[in-house]
């Protein structure tokens, strides 16, 4: 190289060397007590070969009259700093499979349960049971997407958002409160390579708090349901359409799964559902969420297949609070069950659920179960009116219950139905 730049460059060879070298690094010296290493690595070891191993690796060492190895680190070993990265090399090289196994000699700490995160993972344990996906979306939106959940209503208000200072899109710009959006969204791309959705989201929404400069928090759980009730296998092709009632019975069964009873589903107007389509879920004196069929304007704002498209959005902190892990038990009777149909027609403005109610309140302890499975509409029904029917279940626990004991709780069910929403028997 020197040649060339005075053959081509004209420069001068000079004689001798230049060493330009202003500032060294420090050569570092540090003191191991080789109980250090039988202290790290859980085996005694020789003083000679700790120091033969260290040698070998171009350390330099000298024992001192303490015991203690006085170790100088090579320049090329800048990762070497600490005794316990000398005590790595030892170990490295005398062999991690000869070093002995041994249990823990430390006692563990005290487990504290997070109840509110294990319920957050019973909750999607439950629906991947159902067989549904669990899909992760994006936290940020806009309000022109959130405008499409309320098409010809009033545009969202920019004072309830919480907007990025520096977001990396117009489409992101805002923060959500509610997982309304981007889940039809993703049902769409899911609808357009699949042909079936069954999905849900478990994540946080932003509330702006008034006064404060962050917001609040929430989870929240949205499901979403669409396309044909079953997967495409051969002999067994539906071509029947998930709906408001396959949507019921996930939400049903999670609250049930997580000891939440009487769960109520009241009707419920709202833009985003197709009337008639959509009830408001209820437990207690707190509210759960909303469910129902997409509205077709709603699902034409977000380029959805013309398919039905159940969607649901819980409050899931609610959902949380009220969960009850523990079950109580009750003793299986020996004795025999009596087994009744009940049927009654009422106003068709009088909810099953009411019906359902006073069934129970006025059954007592001898009605062990009440379930709805009918209802009609048509002649011989008058007009505004509908038949529902029950198949109730009576037994007693100390013996078995004459007719006459059955029929007098009957009687007492359908005076106090008579009493108190106007219910006629069905004969």
């Amino acid at each position: 190289a020197a040649e060339l730049m005075r053959k081509y460059a004209g420069g001068e060879v000079a004689q001798g060397l230049v060493d330009a070298y202003p500032a060294p690094p420090e050569t570092p010296v540090i003191d191991l007590d080789p109980r250090e290493v039988e202290r790290l690595l859980g085996v005694r070891l020789p003083v000679a070969q700790i120091q033969g191993i260290l040698e070998a690796l171009r350390f330099g060492v000298l024992e001192t009259d303490r015991g203690t190895l006085q170790v100088t680190v090579p320049t090329h070993r800048r990762d070497v700093r600490l005794p316990a990265d000398l005590v790595e090399e030892v170990g490295r090289i005398y062999g991690y499979d000869n070093l002995p196994s041994t249990l823990m000699a430390e006692e563990l700490p005290p487990q504290r349960r997070n109840l509110a995160h294990e319920l957050e993972q019973r909750t999607r344990d439950i629906l991947v049971a159902c067989g549904l996906q669990e899909i992760i979306t994006y936290s940020m939106t806009n309000l022109a997407a959130v405008a499409k959940l309320t098409p010809g209503g009033p545009a969202p208000d920019p004072a309830d958002y919480v907007f990025l200072a520096n977001p990396l899109s117009q489409e992101r710009n805002a923060m959500r409160r509610s997982l309304q959006e981007a889940m039809l969204a993703t049902v769409g791309d899911t609808l357009r390579a699949a042909g079936r959705a069954l999905l849900f989201e478990v994540a946080h929404v932003y509330l702006r708090r008034p006064g404060q400069t962050l917001p609040d928090e929430p989870r929240r759980l949205a499901i979403a349901l669409a396309g044909p009730r079953g997967p495409r296998a051969w002999g067994c092709e539906t071509t029947e359409a998930l709906d408001f009632f396959d949507l019921k019975g996930v939400v049903e069964t999670l609250l049930e799964r997580l000891g939440i009873q009487d769960a109520l589903y009241e009707p419920l107007q709202h833009a985003t559902f197709q009337p008639g389509r959509a009830a408001r879920i209820t437990a207690g004196e707190r509210e759960l969420g909303l469910m129902g069929e997409v509205h077709p304007a709603v699902r034409e704002a977000f380029d959805l297949p013309a398919v039905r498209v159940a969607l649901a959005e819980l409050d899931l902190e609610a959902i949380i609070a009220m969960a009850r892990l523990m079950k109580e038990m009750e003793p299986i009777s020996r004795y025999p069950a009596v087994s009744q149909d009940l049927a009654v027609v009422v106003s068709q403005d009088v909810p099953a659920s009411r019906v359902l109610e006073i069934i129970r309140q006025a059954g007592g302890g001898l009605l062990r179960q009440a379930t709805l499975f009918d209802v009609y509409r048509g002649v011989p029904i008058p007009p505004g009116q509908v038949s529902l029917a029950y198949a109730l279940t009576y037994q007693a626990p100390d013996r078995t219950l004459t007719d006459e004991e059955v029929n007098k709780v009957r009687a007492r069910i359908v005076r106090t139905l008579e009493h108190q929403v106007g219910a006629v028997l069905r004969t």
